[in-house]
C-alpha cells in the first residue's frame, strides 16, 4: 500500500471512530461500555447485580414465611389485624404455652455464657396472631436470640408468619444500653 493510501485509511478508520462516539452519545446512552480482560475474563470476579431498592412503606405488611412469596396475606398491617381479632381461649392458651417452652429454651441457648441477658415479659395469643416482647441488656446475646427465633430451633416452619416491630436501644442509665424488639407470630388455622 503507498503512502497516499495509508493516510486515507487512517483517515477513514478515525472518522468512524468519531462517528460512533458521537452516536452513543446522541442516543442518550453516555455510560462507558465495559471492556474485555486481556485474558477473556478467567479468575476474574463476576460482579453481583445490584438488587433494585423497594420503596419504603410506613408499615409493613404480612408476608407468608412458609411458602416463600412475596405476596401480602393481608391488606391490612399486621397489628391492625391482630387488634381485630378476639381471643380464642383454649388455642390462645396452648399456644402460649408452647411458644413459653420454645422461648426458654431459646433464651437459654442464647445466654449460656452470658445469664441474665435476654428476657420474654410478655407472651400475647388471639385466635390466630401471637405477640412476644423481647427486652434484654446484652446486645450480642440479645441479636443471637433474635436471629434463632427466625430459624428452625425458633419459628421458621412452625409459624406461617413471623414479622419484627418495635426495636429500640436507648441507654438504661447506668452506662449500659436496653434493648426491645416486638415479634409477630401468625398461624393459619
Amino acid at each position: 500500500m503507498s503512502r497516499r493510501g495509508a493516510w486515507w485509511t487512517a483517515i477513514a478508520v478515525a472518522a468512524a471512530g468519531a462517528v460512533g462516539v458521537a452516536a452513543a452519545r446522541w442516543s442518550g446512552d453516555s455510560r462507558p461500555r465495559p471492556r474485555a480482560a486481556p485474558d477473556g475474563g478467567a479468575g476474574l470476579p463476576v460482579p453481583a447485580a445490584a438488587a433494585p431498592r423497594a420503596r419504603l412503606r410506613p408499615a409493613p405488611l404480612p408476608v407468608p414465611a412458609a411458602e416463600g412469596t412475596l405476596e401480602p396475606a393481608d391488606e391490612r398491617p399486621l397489628w391492625d389485624a391482630r387488634e381485630a381479632e378476639s381471643r380464642d381461649p383454649a388455642w390462645a392458651d396452648a399456644k402460649e404455652r408452647a411458644i413459653g417452652e420454645r422461648v426458654r429454651a431459646l433464651v437459654a441457648a442464647a445466654t449460656r455464657d452470658r445469664p441474665g441477658g435476654v428476657a420474654v415479659p410478655q407472651i400475647e395469643c388471639r385466635e390466630t396472631h401471637c405477640r412476644l416482647l423481647v427486652t434484654g441488656t446484652d446486645g450480642p446475646a440479645f441479636r443471637a436470640f433474635v436471629e434463632s427465633l427466625q430459624d428452625e430451633r425458633g419459628f421458621y416452619g412452625d409459624a406461617d408468619l413471623l414479622a419484627l416491630d418495635g426495636y429500640s436501644e436507648v441507654p438504661d442509665g447506668s452506662g449500659g444500653t436496653r434493648y426491645s424488639v416486638r415479634v409477630h407470630l401468625q398461624y393459619r388455622r
